[in-house]
C-alpha cells in the first residue's frame, strides 16, 4: 500500500513539473524534445521487434523514427548548430556574437534565432532557451543591477520568446552601457572578419537588418547595435 502511496506522490511530481515546463518553455523547444523522444521510442520498439523476428513490422517503425530525428536535429536551437566551429577564427559561420559580463549571446543569421549562454551569477552555465520564464525574469532583475547591455539582450530575447512577459511587471530601465563599440565587437556582430572590405560589412548589415529590423519584428536595441557595428567597421576600413 505505502508502495502504492509513493509511485502516486511521484506521478503527481513528475506530472505537476511537466505541466510547468511545459507552460513555461518555449514551444520550439518543446518540439524538439517531443521529437526526439518520439525517435528514441519508435527505434527502441523497431530494434525490439527485430529481436523477436518481427522484421515487417520494424521496417516503418525505423523508418519513422529516423523521420523524427531529422525532425529534431532540424529543429534543434540554432545555438546546437552554431556550435559546430569554423575555421574563421573558431566561429560558425553565418553566427553573430555579443559578450556583456554576465551574458554570451548568439545570433543565427539564417534564421534571426537569438539565444546565450549566463556566464555568471546564480544562473551561471545555463542557456537562456531552456530556462522557464520566471527564471529568466529573475536573471533580468540581476541584470538591471550589473548589466545594462546584458538587460537589453535579455529584453530582446524575451520580447521574441514570451511577449507577454512585461504584463503585470513594474518597468525599469537598465543602467547605461559604458565606453563606445570596439572593431572587436562590431565584426562578432555583423559576423565578419576586422579587416572586412565595405562591400561585405554593408551585405552582412543588410542581411541581419531584413531579419532584426522592427518593422520586421525584431528589436529596436539589436537594430540598433547592427547600426553602430557597420559604422564602426566601415570608419574603420578609411583608416
Amino acid at each position: 500500500m505505502i508502495i502504492w502511496l509513493l509511485i502516486g506522490v511521484l506521478a503527481l511530481i513528475f506530472f505537476l513539473g511537466g505541466a510547468r515546463w511545459l507552460a513555461e518553455t518555449d514551444p520550439k523547444a518543446v518540439k524538439r524534445m517531443l521529437a526526439l523522444a518520439a525517435a528514441i521510442l519508435l527505434a527502441g520498439v523497431a530494434i525490439a521487434l527485430i529481436f523477436t523476428g518481427r522484421f515487417m513490422l520494424a521496417v516503418p517503425l525505423a523508418l519513422g523514427g529516423y523521420t523524427a530525428y531529422r525532425r529534431y536535429k532540424q529543429a534543434r536551437s540554432w545555438w546546437d548548430i552554431a556550435s559546430s566551429w569554423g575555421k574563421d577564427g573558431g566561429k560558425a559561420a553565418g553566427e553573430s556574437s555579443i559578450e556583456t559580463p554576465y551574458l554570451s549571446m548568439s545570433l543565427d543569421h539564417a534564421s534571426a534565432g537569438l539565444d546565450g549562454l549566463v556566464r555568471t551569477g546564480r544562473f551561471k552555465g545555463k542557456r537562456l532557451s531552456a530556462m522557464p520564464q520566471s527564471d529568466l525574469l529573475s536573471l533580468l532583475d540581476d541584470l538591471y543591477d550589473e548589466d545594462g547591455e546584458g538587460a537589453r539582450l535579455l529584453e530582446a530575447f524575451l520580447d521574441r520568446r514570451h511577449e507577454s512577459w512585461r504584463d503585470g511587471r513594474d518597468q525599469k530601465s537598465p543602467p547605461a552601457t559604458a565606453g563606445p563599440m570596439t572593431v572587436k565587437e562590431a565584426s562578432q556582430i555583423l559576423g565578419v572578419k576586422d579587416n572586412a572590405p565595405p562591400e561585405e560589412i554593408r551585405a552582412a548589415h543588410h542581411k541581419l537588418m531584413l531579419k532584426l529590423h522592427p518593422d520586421q519584428g525584431g528589436s529596436t536595441y539589436l537594430a540598433a547595435k547592427i547600426n553602430e557595428a557597420k559604422d564602426v567597421l566601415l570608419t574603420n576600413t578609411k583608416k
